[in-house]
């Protein structure tokens, strides 16, 4: 969360604006470092699945598919908390704002839950939710539908980065 915003704050952006990288390149740096993060603690807890198939039967899959979802959601949450450091000035409010967005979308498929919603509404509100979309992938369920979103919305946060930082480059 505060990648971009510490860079602004000690001056190294310029040094890395004036470099011989795309935008691209050095979103994706920053991204690929904290995913990377994120893949060594998912790894780190594989030892508690693997102790305990000695003491049941369980099933793979599952297991398998809450990783992958793990996976997905934290990408996903890496590249929104990336795009909202890059709009901040410091790291307290790039931490604040990413910590404010990723409570209300993980939060904000408890509405339809909680009201009645008419039914249209409440899957446009679930759309938004990336609790909704871990869900299927708790159950031990692989959705392509779900799959894409984490996936194209990833994408999308990274995309709408590069362009802040074109925008800003050349302000």
């Amino acid at each position: 969360m505060k990648s971009w915003a510490e860079e602004r704050k000690t001056g190294t952006v310029e040094l890395l604006l004036t470099m011989p990288f795309t935008e691209w390149d050095l979103v994706l740096g920053k991204f690929f470092s904290t995913l990377s993060m994120l893949v060594m603690m998912l790894v780190l807890t594989i030892p508690m699945p693997l102790t305990l198939f000695s003491l049941g039967s369980f099933e793979i899959g599952p297991i398998f598919s809450e990783y992958l979802g793990a996976f997905l959601l934290g990408a996903c949450a890496i590249a929104l908390g990336l795009l909202l450091s890059c709009l901040s000035k410091n790291q307290a409010g790039a931490f604040l704002g990413s910590a404010a967005v990723l409570v209300v979308v993980m939060l904000i498929h408890q509405i339809p839950l909680s009201f009645d919603l008419p039914h249209w509404f409440a899957r446009f509100i679930n759309f938004f939710s990336l609790t909704y979309h871990f869900e299927s992938f708790s159950k031990g369920i692989i959705n392509t539908r779900d799959l894409a979103f984490f996936i194209l919305s990833t994408v999308l946060f990274l995309f709408i980065n590069t362009r802040v930082i074109l925008y800003r480059k050349w302000k």
